[in-house]
Order: structure tokens, then C-alpha cells, then sequence
């Protein structure tokens, strides 16, 4: 016989929808005797075993203090994908928590506090409760969060705001102590005073505690009470005089420990009585007690902290300044956290441990602590709200001697496993087994502006700097300029050591080879004039380079260049690594990463996948993963599944994206450089960011296995909230469902997503994201059952989610006797349409013999006009004849031809005639393509009618041309379009002084009738009629080029305009011989403003910069451009380079003080601007074209260095 499955679940009676189970075991048979144990697993808690009675299905049992219904399941294996969620519970538990090996500041840190929703920022107790909210007592009320969302618990006016304390009793009833009123409970979301006999003791609570098997425990300012079967009863404390209660512990035999304000107690009976072993306790006020084991317990007091193992009291050596201990904890990883007064957070085991000086987590005021299931330990403080630690995939580095922002840049490793890494324009640390030390200019380093750095087996550091050359540091004689090495602009930005021992040196005058022979440093042929960003060396022993002009491949004398023109869609390439397959991988800046095999390059972009289009370094794990940094992170993504997007055999690959949330300090990288990171044979990833160094452990396959708890918060109809847990019928007609729901995962609530279906209406899944509400404006009658399911942030699922099902009644025109009706009615309709559609027909024949008639007077005319078109020798015979001979077709009184000039720039009346009066060649119809309207019925070719004027100038009040029909008297129109071909020549206009005079049986033969005169109007013969009106439209179009050198975005000169002024200031510059100085102006990080704020933020900030910038900028000739989307330019002619340098720092501190917020916040608060400035004795011998060289340059070395800055170059 098969093994049936029970499941206990805890819904409230048989047939409800399915909560997520809390218990589940097998049987042989089909009815449970008394006797039976099995295993019951409670949601969001530990694995336990318990007792229960017979059951048969549907039969109300007790589990864990529980209610719920017992369901059999058939078999085994059927339970398999209902209980999925509570095996990763259970199997992914041990995975999680702090690992102990990490510092305290490598942890996560997320704050939360009065902005984010707290009710009050002093915490003075945290509770996870089984479906796994986190309740947080404040000062200031009650909160529920579920890791987005804070939620104030109501309360009735008795239950006192200032909260000190939380438990959860046998039951699952929260109960809530107070500094200044009586116990509480939460009782159907609301904090209500429970009805308790001799409840009126429990006054000034100041910490609750539910024993697992007894009583309730309440300590008070006044002493200790019980709660058994709704009445409290006093415990005496031996000894103790009106003891004050501070803490409260129960160990594994259930012996309750108490703290007071005068020593320590345990309770026996009625009585607590302090224990022989804890004189060393007496007149001390025990505040925290923490029982770690069978054997271990801890203690903390006023003044320090105790340990109790094996009946031994001893006292823990800490540093005196902490104060006293407010709070104790470990966590699954045997880390025990000591909270403190004065001292914060501190970790005791495995070993004593303080944050760093100036961590957040070393601020005084830790009230409580708590660890959640996934591990994280939670740290509440006095007046500072939340910090909860976590685990993340990386940890971030900093210098505790700098205090603002650290771009780290070049980073390596040396023979020793010992890393170096260069801090632009600070120097070079050297992270060593006795310490840190940094390299400056103290120690010989004349150029700090470290852009590469390279240890080699002797000893020796190479170090390349950006505008200083290259340095040797040798551990023997010290730091050393190498002057072999010597460009023009003294830039070193990439060092790479090959397998024969040769050092290649990148600069930006191409590469430079050093051997380990001993040989003079000479330029690699091929590479000269290059601007050098990567250099490496493919398995066949051919040189790659990554340049500011794609990629070079050199192999003797063959070289090669991978450029735009070819493929790549990024000019600078950042880096080139060489698979195990042959493939080469080319990171560029702003292009993507591309795969080249052979000649054929696949692009991976935003477009089709990849994060961010910027890939500065890139590593490949023994796992054949990469990890690339970029602007928005770190992209971790395997080469398999790339190679099988690029081969066609997938139409996607699976990518992450690890930013600060992760754990880096700073989610934007450095790049540009070599090397910008390393990678360590023990699987650690070293990369630079913005501030700090990133490590990424790239063999941790930890995954949060713990799928998150999905529940329905609310469900409201038509704005109103219902009982969604108790099942119901909704109204006909009922509209506007809006269901709120929630997952329960803190390690990175942010990025939880979810999916739900509404069954019966559509059974296919809708991705959420991170979007907690679903709404359905029109609800379908019949039966509906809505389901939400959730996924964590490492993307495991939680299958089962949660549901709600509810029927929504059919209105009357959703019945079947409505659609009875309808066939009825369609009878009666049918049989009576019948009859009218003979008399119809009869009708219909005659109208139809009156059109035949009609039409064929209209093609007789037709042909008559198209032989008068090609026997005209002038235009206007042609239109005057028309004018004259097509009355009984169409009725009118005035008719105009217009034409449309060569550019489509106006439109002008080439003829005009009302009665014997005729209009003037050339006359303005309408000034260019103002009227949309005229616009799109040119393109359409489609006639239209306007039945009258009057309306439509009061539609169209602008106008100019209806209100100077009207004024002539005309009431009605029709206008036809000329096109020869799809091209669009002009219109025919005829008007009458009636309204409503055209029909839609005029339409036909008028664009027949068009179209012979727009062939007409094309005739070549008549090209000497249209010159003079052709030599105007040109003279208007050279006033509109005036308009064309102007940008619409900011009114300042455009791109176009500012070529040309260049152009003339450096021919001018030349002529006179002084110096022309350029200034590129780049805003900073503009992408990520327009992005958070949207496009009108963004081009309101980008109008007040160029604002700015024309008034700093005053000088004679000068000239101020938008030359990009958030760059801009300025020429200044006869301004040196000191003057130029000078100025653009000026800009910076104009843009900077006119405070524009940044949504990036932190130290980064207003949007600034980066300049590069360039200066060059204009002359025969230089171009304007370096001048802009030079100026990019600039700019890019003031992005480099940390942006709000002007650097100059030349």
C-alpha cells in the first residue's frame, strides 16, 4: 500500500482557498491513529516535531498552537510542487547569514528611519512573525514591514504609543508592552487592551516573553508578573526589594532567567530566587541575557558583560567605553553581537571585533537586535531608526585616511597574492600582509595621478601615471622615473607583462616594449601615434591593443584595425580578452561587448540583453563566467550562454547585474585603464569603483534557496476594502479590483518581482517587476480565482504564492434569457428588414441610372479638358477654361490653385479667379507648414470638404486663410490635392457662397480633375511661368537657413553653426596670429538625472546651463554651442591657455553653485560639469581639427579624475 500524504494547512475551514502548508507527513493508512508523531514544519520557522489526535479529512486539529485543517494528498510524490517553498526553507537556511570571516563593515547596511515610514526612530524591539513581517516597536507606535512597505498598526486609545517590548505566544498573538500604559495585544490588525483579571498591574511594561509550554511573562517597573488562563499573578523575587524588570530569557529546561535592576533571579514557583553562582551580579542591573546553548550563557549588565559556562560566572574582557549592554544575539553562522550604550554594535564570537572608526554601525544607542530567517541581523537603535546587515555578493575597500569620495583605477596582484592599486592623483597602496601603505609624492612619486600599475616577479612596480610618465618602485632603490618612456603628453594607461617576460607599455603615443633582457625600451611597430587604453597578447603571440580608434591587431608587420567601420559599435576600446575557444571578446566604452570569430562580430548591447552598453575589464572565472564592471555595476553573464545567442541556437541569454545594493561601494566602476581589476587563483574579483575597491568572491555559489512568503494584503472593489480571506460573492457590475499583495524576503526586498493570473478571466502570467498591486478595472462574471506568486532577488520562485477566489454575478445583460431576447428581437428586426429592403431596391435602381448618367457627362468633360491641357500652350488658358466649363458639375464661385515650392518650405497662389476677377502669381496662401492640418492632407492626397466656414474657423481660429474666404463672402469648400506620382505639387481650392455645397459625389471626379492639372502644372513648357515665383521661395529659405544654425533646445548656436564659427575663428586666429583657446563642456552624469527625473527635467537643467554659460562666458567673438546631447562647447578667440584654464574653472563653479538637484544624492548632490580646455598658436603648421583632439582629451582626463573640473591640454 501506497503512503498517503497529510497536509495540515491553516485555513479556516474545508474548501477555502489553499494557504501555505505548516505541517505535512505519511501514513499507511487512511485514518491517523492517536499515537501518530510526524514532523511538522511550521511556515517561517524551525523544523519541530508534534503530537496530534485522530484526524480525518477536513477535521479541525491543533499543530504548534495552530489551528488548521488536515488534507489528504493522495501520494507522496503529489506533494512534491505544494510543498516546494517549505523545502527551501528548510534546505536553503543554512546557506544565509553573516559570514564570520568578513570584517563588520564588509557587510550590506540598509537604514531605515522616520523618511522611510517608521512611526518613530527610537526601536525598541523587533519581532519576525511566522508568515514573516517584521514587527518593530517604537516610541512613536507599532509598525509592520514587510522590507518596502511600513505599515502603522491602529490602536485603541488604551494601549499607550511608546512600545518597549514584543512576543509572539503559543497561539501566534503578538503581544506588545508599553513604558507608560498596560499590555496590549494585536488582535485582527488592531491594538486592542486584552480583557484580563488583575490586568490594571501591568503597568509600564518594560519587557513581555511567552514561554513555549507556560505562562505568559511580563516584567514591569514594579515587579514580574504571570499570565495563566487570562489572569495575572505576582512572582516575589527573593532578596530583591520592588525590583525593576529589564530583561527576560527562558532556557532549553524552561527555566525562566530575570533580570532587575538589582541582580539576577530565577523563577521557581511563584518566587524568584537569584542563584548561588551569581554574587558577581548582585546591585548590578542586568540587561540583557542570552542563553547560547546547553552550557553557554550570556549576560549583560550596567557595566559590562558575563559569561556562564558550566556553572562558572566570569566576566568578559571589553573595552570600558561601550557603556552598557543593551542587547544580545548570535546568529546560524555562530556570530554573537553585542549591542551597547555607547559603543554600538560589536561582535563577540568567533572573535571581538568593533566597526571601524566613523562606520555607521559604531554610532552610539543600540536598543535591540534581531535575526530574521534569511540570516540578516536587524539593529535598533535609540533616535536612529534601523540598520540591517547583510550578506552581499561583494565587499567594499576604503581608506579610513580619506574621507571623501576614493576612485580607485589600476588594480594588481604580485607574485606574493599581495595587491596594488593606484588612486588617481593620490597615489599607489599596497595592500601587504603587514598592512596598507600608500606611495606618494612623500616618497618620491612626482605624478600621483596613478593610471596603471604592474608588480613583476623581481620585486619591482611598474606604475604608469597620467601626465608624468612611468615610474619604476623598487623595493631596493626606491622610486624611480623611467625616461625612456617619454611622449607627449607623458601618458601611461596600460602595463601588461606577456609570457616571454616582455613588459609592453601602452601610452598615448602608441605601445612602448621593454624586455627582460635587458634591452633599450623601443616602440612596437604599428602601434605608433596610437592613444592606448589595452594592450594584451593573443595565444598565437600576435599584439591586441585597445585604442581610442577600436582595436589593433599587430603581428610583425600585419596590422589590423577593428573599428566602426567594421563592426564595432564603440570607438574606445577598453578591453580584449582571448577565450579557450579562440574567440576574441573586445569590451568597448559605450558600444557593448563584442564577440569576434573570424570576421564576423556579434554586438551585445542594451538592445539585445546586456545591462550597460560600457564594458571596462572584463575577467573570465574558472566557471566560464565573465564578470564585466560597467557605470550601473558589475555584469556577470556565462560564455556558453553568449556563445549560443551568437550562434543562433538561443534567442537570449541570463545576465546579473550586481550594484551597491550587493555590496559594492559605489555600483558605477573605473575603467579606461590596465589593469582595473584582478582576479586571484583563490577566486576573489578585485575591481575599482568610483569610491572604494569591489570584491567579489567568483567561486561563492551561495544562493538564497529561501523562497519568499507571498501573501495577499487587500483587496478593495471600486476603491472600497473587502474580506478577501473569508471568500465572497461580488455584485454585477462591480468594477475597479485592486489587489495588494507582498513578499516576504529582506536580503534585498527592492528586488523582489512578481507574477500573478487571474483565472477564469485570462490564465496567462503577467510579470510584475516590482510593481505590489494589480488592478482590474472590468471584473468578468463567473467564477475567478486570482494568484500572485514571487520570486527573491537570486530568482527563486515561490510556485505556490498566494490565492483569492471569488465569484462575481452576472448583470442582466450577462444572462442567457438576455441573449434569448436578443435572438428574438433579431427575428422580428429580420423579417420586417425584409419587406424594406425591396422598396430599397427599387429605389436604389433609379438613384443608381441618375449616376451612370452623371458620371458619364463627367468623363466626356474630362476628356475634353485633358485634350484642351495638351493644346494649351500657357497654364492660365488651361485654368480659365476650367474655370469656365465646369459649373454644371460642380457648383463654385471662387477657385484657386496653389503649389507647393521644391524645398515643401510655403506654399504660394499661383492662381486665383472669382467671377472675371483674377489673383496675382506668387501671392502667399499660407506662410510654410503651420497648418498640420493642410500639411496632412497634402501628404494623404485624399480631398476635403468643409461644410462651413463659420464652424470651422471657430475650431481653427488661427486661420489666416478661412477668415479671408469669409471676408469675401464664401461659405463653403473643398479642397482636392495635385500630386504627380506620390509627390505632393499643390491643391485646388473651390469655394461658394452657400453652405454645405459640396457633397461627397463631387469628391471622384475633382481628384480626376486634379490630376490633369497637376499634369499640366508639371509640363515643362510652363516652367518659365513658375521661375519668378520659384526665385522667392529660394530667397525664404535663405532666411530659414538663419533659423537652421540655431539649437531648438536651448536657443544657443547648434552643432552646424558651431563648425562653421570655428571654422572662421581659426582662419581669423591664423591670419592675426594670436591663440585660439576651445573649452568641451560635458555635464555629469546626465544620463542617470534624465533617467531618474525624465526628459523634461532634463532639458529644463540643460537650458539653464546654457543660460549660464553665454553670460560667464563675455568675450569678444566668442561663441557658446550645444554640440551633443549634454555637451556643450565655446571658442575663444585671442584667450591663451592659462586664461582658458581659468575660465573653465569659473564654469565649474557657476554651474555648480546654482544647486541643481541630482538624484544620486550623497556626495554627489547637484548636477556639475566637467571641461576640457585646449589652446594652439593658430598656424599653417596645425589644424582646428587638433585643436578639438586636444580639447577631448582634456575633457576626458576631467571625467577621469573625478568630474566638477577643468583640465587643460595644450
Amino acid at each position: 500500500m501506497s503512503p498517503v500524504t497529510w497536509v495540515v494547512t491553516t485555513s479556516s475551514g474545508p474548501g477555502r482557498p489553499a494557504m501555505p502548508p505548516v505541517a505535512w507527513f505519511e501514513s499507511q493508512a487512511s485514518l491517523l491513529a492517536p499515537t501518530s508523531r510526524f514532523c511538522a514544519c511550521p511556515y517561517n520557522a524551525p523544523l519541530r516535531c508534534a503530537k496530534v489526535q485522530e484526524f480525518q479529512k477536513g477535521q479541525k486539529a491543533s499543530v504548534i498552537g495552530s489551528a488548521g485543517f488536515v488534507e489528504k494528498v493522495s501520494s507522496g510524490r503529489a506533494l512534491v510542487p505544494a510543498m516546494a517553498g517549505l523545502l527551501l526553507v528548510l534546505l536553503g537556511h543554512s546557506a544565509l547569514a553573516l559570514d564570520p570571516r568578513r570584517a563588520i563593515e564588509q557587510y550590506t547596511v540598509q537604514t531605515w528611519s522616520l523618511d522611510q515610514g517608521l512611526p518613530q526612530s527610537t526601536v525598541k524591539a523587533m519581532l519576525q512573525s511566522p508568515e514573516g513581517y517584521v514587527y518593530i516597536a517604537t516610541f512613536g507606535g507599532l509598525a509592520r514591514f514587510d522590507g518596502v512597505n511600513m505599515h502603522v498598526i491602529p490602536e485603541e486609545p488604551a494601549c499607550a504609543r511608546r512600545y518597549t517590548s514584543l512576543t509572539l505566544d503559543q497561539r501566534g498573538t503578538l503581544w506588545v508592552g508599553a513604558e507608560r500604559g498596560p499590555l496590549c495585544q494585536l488582535v485582527d490588525g488592531r491594538l486592542r487592551r486584552p480583557d484580563i483579571s488583575g490586568g490594571d498591574a501591568l503597568d509600564r511594561v518594560s519587557i513581555v516573553l511567552a514561554s513555549r509550554d507556560g505562562p505568559l511573562w511580563v516584567g514591569t517597573h514594579f515587579g514580574l508578573f504571570a499570565i495563566v488562563n487570562d489572569q495575572v499573578r505576582p512572582i516575589a523575587a527573593t532578596g530583591l526589594v520592588e525590583p525593576e524588570i529589564l530583561a527576560l530569557a527562558e532556557d532549553d529546561s524552561g527555566t525562566l532567567w530575570v533580570g532587575t535592576d538589582q541582580g539576577l533571579c530565577l523563577v521557581s514557583g511563584d518566587a524568584c530566587d537569584r542563584p548561588a553562582w551569581a554574587g558577581l551580579l548582585d546591585g548590578e542591573a542586568v540587561r540583557a541575557i542570552y542563553h547560547q546553548g546547553k552550557d553557554l550563557t550570556w549576560v549583560g549588565t550596567e557595566f559590562g558583560l558575563f559569561r556562564l559556562r558550566s556553572g562558572q560566572l566570569e566576566a568578559v574582557d571589553l573595552p570600558a567605553e561601550l557603556g552598557r549592554v543593551t542587547a544580545l544575539l548570535d546568529d546560524p553562522h555562530g556570530n554573537l553581537w553585542l549591542g551597547t550604550a555607547l559603543g554600538g554594535l560589536l561582535r563577540v564570537e568567533p572573535r571581538l571585533e568593533r566597526p571601524a572608526e566613523g562606520s555607521v554601525l559604531r554610532l552610539s544607542g543600540v536598543e535591540s537586535l534581531m535575526s530574521d530567517r534569511e540570516g540578516n541581523l536587524w539593529v535598533g537603535y535609540t533616535g536612529r531608526g534601523i540598520k540591517k546587515l547583510a550578506e552581499g555578493r561583494a565587499y567594499g575597500i576604503r581608506l579610513a585616511r580619506f574621507e571623501a569620495n576614493q576612485p580607485f583605477l589600476p588594480i594588481a596582484v604580485d607574485a606574493q597574492g599581495e595587491l596594488w592599486a593606484g588612486l588617481p592623483c593620490r597615489g599607489v597602496v599596497h595592500f601587504g600582509a603587514a598592512g596598507m601603505r600608500l606611495f606618494d609624492g612623500d616618497d618620491g612619486l612626482v605624478n600621483t595621478c596613478i593610471w596603471s600599475v604592474l608588480p613583476v616577479a623581481s620585486g619591482v612596480v611598474w606604475v604608469g601615471t597620467h601626465g608624468g610618465g612611468l615610474y619604476r618602485i623598487d623595493p631596493d632603490q626606491g622610486i624611480q622615473p623611467v625616461p625612456e618612456v617619454k611622449t607627449r603628453e607623458g601618458i601611461v594607461r596600460a602595463l601588461y607583462q606577456d609570457t616571454q617576460g616582455d613588459i609592453l607599455i601602452g601610452t598615448d603615443q602608441g605601445v612602448f616594449r621593454y624586455s627582460s633582457e635587458g634591452s633599450p625600451i623601443v616602440i612596437v611597430p604599428g602601434t605608433e601615434g596610437e592613444d592606448v587604453h589595452f594592450v594584451t597578447r593573443a595565444p598565437d603571440g600576435a599584439l591586441w591593443v585597445g585604442t581610442r580608434d577600436g582595436a589593433l591587431r599587430v603581428q610583425a608587420r600585419d596590422v589590423r584595425r577593428f573599428d566602426e567601420s567594421g563592426g564595432l559599435r564603440g570607438r574606445q576600446v577598453r578591453v580584449i580578452h582571448h577565450d579557450a575557444d579562440g574567440v576574441v571578446w573586445i569590451g568597448t566604452y559605450g558600444g557593448g561587448l563584442h564577440r569576434l570569430e573570424g570576421d564576423h562580430i556579434t554586438v551585445f548591447d542594451r538592445d539585445n540583453g546586456l545591462p550597460d552598453d560600457i564594458v571596462s575589464t572584463l575577467f573570465e572565472d574558472a566557471k566560464g563566467r565573465f564578470w564585466m564592471s560597467a557605470n550601473r555595476g558589475v555584469m556577470r553573464v556565462d560564455r556558453a550562454g553568449l556563445n549560443a545567442y551568437a550562434n543562433g541556437q538561443a534567442g537570449t541569454f541570463e545576465v546579473a547585474l550586481f550594484d551597491r545594493n550587493d555590496g559594492m561601494p559605489a555600483s558605477e566602476t573605473n575603467g579606461g585603464a590596465q589593469p582595473a581589476g584582478a582576479l586571484l587563483d583563490d577566486g576573489r574579483l578585485w575591481l575599482s569603483t568610483v569610491d572604494g575597491i569591489a570584491v567579489f568572491d567568483t567561486r561563492d555559489e551561495a544562493v538564497n534557496a529561501l523562497a519568499p512568503p507571498v501573501l495577499i494584503e487587500q483587496v478593495l472593489v471600486d476603491g472600497e476594502a473587502i474580506d478577501h480571506r473569508a471568500g465572497m460573492t461580488l455584485p454585477a457590475g462591480a468594477r475597479n479590483l485592486e489587489i495588494r499583495y507582498t513578499a516576504l524576503s529582506f536580503r534585498a526586498p527592492e528586488r523582489v518581482r512578481f507574477r500573478y493570473r487571474l483565472e477564469g478571466f485570462d490564465d496567462r502570467w503577467v510579470d510584475a517587476g516590482a510593481r505590489r498591486v494589480a488592478y482590474f478595472p472590468v471584473i468578468p462574471p463567473g467564477q475567478l480565482r486570482f494568484q500572485v506568486i514571487a520570486a527573491n532577488h537570486d530568482g527563486v520562485w515561490n510556485e505556490i504564492g498566494d490565492v483569492f477566489e471569488f465569484e462575481v454575478r452576472p448583470g442582466w445583460t450577462q444572462r442567457p434569457s438576455f441573449y434569448l431576447l436578443l435572438v428574438i428581437l433579431a427575428l422580428v428586426v429580420g423579417l420586417a428588414s425584409a419587406r424594406l429592403r425591396s422598396r430599397w431596391a427599387q429605389q436604389r435602381q433609379r438613384e443608381l441610372q441618375a449616376e451612370v448618367d452623371q458620371r458619364t457627362a463627367e468623363l466626356a468633360k474630362l476628356a475634353e479638358l485633358t485634350e484642351h491641357v495638351n493644346r494649351a500652350v500657357k497654364l492660365q488658358q488651361v485654368l480659365d477654361h476650367t474655370y469656365e466649363t465646369l459649373h454644371e458639375f460642380v457648383p463654385y464661385d471662387h477657385m484657386i490653385l496653389a503649389l507647393v515650392d521644391a524645398e515643401r518650405l510655403a506654399i504660394r497662389t499661383l492662381w486665383s479667379r472669382r467671377g472675371e476677377q483674377r489673383g496675382v502669381q506668387g501671392r502667399e496662401f499660407v506662410g510654410g507648414f503651420r497648418n498640420r492640418g493642410l500639411s496632412e492632407l497634402l501628404q494623404s492626397g485624399q480631398p476635403r470638404i468643409i461644410d462651413d466656414l463659420a464652424d470651422y474657423l471657430a475650431a481653427h481660429p488661427d486661420s489666416r486663410t478661412t477668415r479671408r474666404l469669409m471676408n469675401e463672402g464664401i461659405k463653403s469648400s473643398i479642397i482636392c490635392p495635385l500630386r504627380v506620382g506620390e509627390q505632393a505639387e499643390g491643391f485646388l481650392l473651390l469655394a461658394s457662397g452657400q453652405p454645405g455645397a459640396y457633397r461627397d459625389a463631387h469628391v471622384d471626379f475633382l481628384k480626376q480633375l486634379a490630376g490633369q492639372l497637376a499634369l499640366a502644372v508639371s509640363k515643362s513648357r510652363l516652367y518659365d511661368e513658375l521661375l519668378e515665383a520659384k526665385r522667392e521661395l529660394e530667397a525664404r529659405n535663405d532666411q530659414l537657413a538663419v533659423l537652421a544654425s540655431r539649437d531648438e533646445l536651448t536657443g544657443i548656436a547648434n552643432r552646424r553653426a558651431f563648425e562653421l564659427a570655428l571654422d572662421g575663428a581659426w582662419n581669423r586666429a591664423v591670419e592675426d596670429k594670436v591663440p585660439l583657446s576651445l573649452l568641451m563642456i560635458d555635464v555629469d552624469r546626465f544620463k542617470p538625472f534624465n533617467d531618474a527625473l525624465g526628459h523634461q527635467a532634463g532639458d529644463e537643467c540643460l537650458r539653464r546651463i546654457a543660460t549660464a554659460l553665454c553670460e560667464d562666458i563675455d568675450i569678444e567673438s566668442s561663441t557658446v554651442a550645444r554640440v551633443g546631447g549634454e555637451e556643450f562647447a565655446a571658442i575663444l578667440p585671442g584667450i591663451d591657455g592659462e586664461q582658458a584654464l581659468e575660465i573653465g574653472r569659473r564654469l565649474c563653479r557657476r554651474i555648480a553653485a546654482m544647486a541643481i538637484p541630482h538624484p544620486e544624492g550623497g556626495s554627489r548632490d547637484y548636477v556639475t560639469i566637467s571641461v576640457g580646455a585646449a589652446t594652439l598658436q593658430a598656424s599653417q603648421d596645425s589644424s582646428r581639427g587638433e585643436l578639438m583632439r586636444l580639447a577631448d582629451r582634456a575633457l576626458y582626463a576631467a571625467k577621469s579624475g573625478g568630474r566638477n573640473q577643468a583640465v587643460r591640454d595644450g
